[in-house]
C-alpha cells in the first residue's frame, strides 16, 4: 500500500508541474519496489524527466534506462515512451521539451491559457524542427477544440499537415481527427468526411489503432 501512495504522489505532482515534489515520491517509490519489473515506461520516463528537470541528469539516465522495449497494441503508451526515453537517453531535456512537458500537464488540468501560451512558445522556439513543432502545433489544437474555438482551429491546422515529421508522424494524423471534429461542430459535414479519411492515408504510426477507432466512430456520428 505505501508504495502505491507514493506513486500516486508522483503522477500528482508531476500533473501540477511540481518536479521536485513528484521526484521525491517517485524515489520513495522505486526504493520501495518488490517486483521493479511491473513498473510502466510511462512512469519510468516520468520519474527520469522529473530528475533531469531538477538538475539531476546521471539519475535521469539512470531512470530512463529503466524503460522496457516491447510492442504491446493494447498499450501504446509502453512502446512511446520507451522510444521517448530512449531519445532523453541521448540528449537533454531542451527548454522547448520542457515547455512541451508543462503545456500538456496544464491541458491535462483544463488550465487551458496558460497551456496555450506555452504551446505557442515552444512553437515559437521549434523552428525548424518539424518533430517538436509537430508536438506544439498539435498541443495546439487539441487545447482550441475543448474551448470550441472551432475557428481557429481550422486556421491552425494546416500549419500542422504542412510538416513531415518522421519519429512524430502520430501527430498528423491526430491533428486530422482534431481537423475533422471541429468541422463537423461547425457543421461542415462533407469537410469534416475528408479530413477522417486523411486519417486513413497514414500508416505504421504511434496511436494507430486508438486514433482510427476514434476516426470511426466521428464518421457515424456524422450519418446519425
Amino acid at each position: 500500500m505505501e508504495e502505491i501512495a507514493y506513486s500516486s504522489l508522483g503522477g500528482i505532482y508531476w500533473a501540477r508541474n511540481d518536479f521536485a515534489s513528484s521526484r521525491k515520491y517517485y524515489t520513495l517509490y522505486v526504493d520501495s519496489l518488490r517486483i521493479p519489473e511491473r513498473v510502466n515506461n510511462w512512469m519510468w520516463y516520468r520519474y527520469g524527466a522529473a530528475c533531469e528537470l531538477t538538475g539531476d541528469r546521471t539519475a535521469a539516465i539512470a531512470a530512463y534506462t529503466r524503460a522496457k522495449k516491447g510492442k504491446d497494441d493494447l498499450r501504446p503508451n509502453e512502446a512511446y515512451y520507451y522510444r521517448r526515453a530512449q531519445e532523453q537517453i541521448s540528449h537533454p531535456i531542451t527548454t522547448i521539451e520542457t515547455h512541451l512537458i508543462k503545456a500538456g500537464n496544464l491541458s491535462s488540468a483544463k488550465q487551458y491559457p496558460a497551456a496555450m501560451e506555452l504551446y505557442t512558445t515552444a512553437l515559437d522556439l521549434a523552428g525548424a524542427d518539424q518533430e517538436l513543432a509537430g508536438r506544439a502545433l498539435l498541443g495546439m489544437l487539441q487545447v482550441q477544440y475543448e474551448l470550441k474555438q472551432d475557428d481557429n482551429l481550422v486556421r491552425t491546422a494546416p500549419r500542422l499537415f504542412a510538416l513531415s515529421p518522421r519519429r512524430e508522424l502520430w501527430v498528423v494524423p491526430q491533428g486530422y481527427l482534431k481537423y475533422g471534429q471541429a468541422l463537423a461542430r461547425l457543421g461542415r459535414k462533407d469537410e469534416a468526411r475528408k479530413a477522417f479519411k486523411q486519417v486513413r492515408e497514414y500508416d505504421g504510426y504511434e496511436f494507430q489503432d486508438q486514433t482510427e477507432q476514434r476516426v470511426e466512430e466521428e464518421m457515424k456520428k456524422l450519418d446519425e
